[in-house]
């Protein structure tokens, strides 16, 4: 979103710490972070925070010009390499967010227990389909962003690449209960750009529905209780209406298209998340048809498998 993307080379990044005052709280969950960090030898995760990147900062104030030209520089580091580098400057940090707020999220943020919760997705995701070691790359903001605060539940995220995600991170909303999925859906996503991925593909409609939906029907299968309430922005009478609408426009690689079918366009009555739902469906209803398919198979199978059949 939300959850977009998609290295074979890792960018090299080190493990970057908040501020002080950001450290050495909530006893509990620096020891859940440490039980995960030894669970299954070195830590699989490189966190890399924006808001540390602005504490390790000369002291003089920085003006918006300096957080911009930061957050350019953040971006370029954190998606360097990845099959989809360039979606990442539609991901660059709220420039509305002056260094002052930025200072005060780390206070209210509990780093030890975000670092448990992804170490532990990436581990549970591991089992199923096996990741690469992956740069994580967090932006910290507020309930000044409505969207991420409220409709994505906390969390939003975006993969640059292979081993490459990017998260943005609500401290005022209970980013912890949608943090496992909303990771997951990504590190789907960045399976699918190591082992997949041809760029010399065209990226149709189809591609786009189907990309998004094996990430959440991913997500889902690990998370069955989590709700994403974009998966379930149609309903049956909705999905039978514009499929046929849609239909002629599965081969389409127009981004104004891919845009509206997926985000929703109300000139076209294309309801919000349209093309999210449509893709889970689609993917749903492939699952529980015959042949079967594991979870690796319907990572690797073509777009076009997941077409509906007859009576859908």
């Amino acid at each position: 979103m939300k959850f977009i993307s998609l290295a074979s080379v890792l960018i090299a990044a080190c493990m970057c710490q908040l501020p002080a005052y950001a450290q050495a709280r909530h006893p509990e969950s620096e020891n859940a972070a440490q039980r995960a960090k030894e669970a299954s030898g070195p830590a699989p995760i490189h966190f890399h925070y924006f808001d540390a990147e602005l504490a390790s900062r000369p002291a003089h104030p920085l003006d918006a010009k300096d957080l911009q030209a930061l957050g350019q520089r953040w971006v370029a580091q954190c998606s360097q390499g990845g099959q989809f580098a360039s979606l990442a400057t539609t991901f660059a940090p709220n420039p509305a967010l002056s260094a002052k707020e930025r200072e005060a999220l780390p206070k209210r943020f509990d780093q030890a227990r975000f670092e448990a919760l992804a170490t532990a997705a990436w581990r549970k995701a591991n089992a199923v389909l096996p990741q690469a070691p992956l740069n994580l790359c967090v932006e910290l903001v507020d309930a000044h962003s409505e969207f991420i605060t409220k409709a994505m539940r906390g969390v939003t995220g975006l993969t640059a690449g292979s081993g490459k995600i990017m998260l943005k991170v609500s401290v005022d909303a209970d980013w912890a209960r949608m943090l496992p999925y909303a990771l997951t859906h990504e590190l789907h996503h960045s399976y699918w750009a190591s082992h997949d991925f041809d760029p010399a593909k065209p990226f149709t409609l189809l591609d786009y529905l189907v990309f998004e939906g094996r990430a959440d029907y991913f997500a889902h299968s690990l998370y069955p209780d989590t709700l994403a309430p974009w998966d379930e922005a149609l309903t049956d009478h909705q999905f039978k209406a514009l499929w046929p609408q849609l239909r002629g426009d599965m081969d389409s690689t127009d981004s104004a298209t891919m845009r509206a079918v997926m985000f929703g366009d109300l000139r076209q009555q294309i309801p919000r998340w349209a093309g999210y739902s449509m893709g889970y469906r689609l993917v749903t209803q492939r699952m529980r048809r015959k042949p079967t398919m594991d979870i690796a198979a319907m990572t690797a199978a073509a777009a076009s498998a997941f077409l509906p059949g007859d009576g859908h």
